[in-house]
């Protein structure tokens, strides 16, 4: 299912290739996600902390 996913992850391992995002820029994806889930469920908009 994720099989694209993960070969970069492991190709960045091994230093193939860099990963296009950074854990920061990851982790902002992530709230921004979680945020659009959770409106969706309650109808309520959702504030994002950096």
């Amino acid at each position: 299912m994720y099989v694209d996913e993960m070969e970069n992850f492991i190709n960045s391992i091994n230093k193939k290739i860099l990963q296009p995002y950074t854990f920061e820029e990851d982790l902002e994806n992530l709230k921004v996600l979680e945020a659009i889930e959770k409106s969706s469920e309650t109808g309520v908009l959702q504030s994002i902390q950096s």
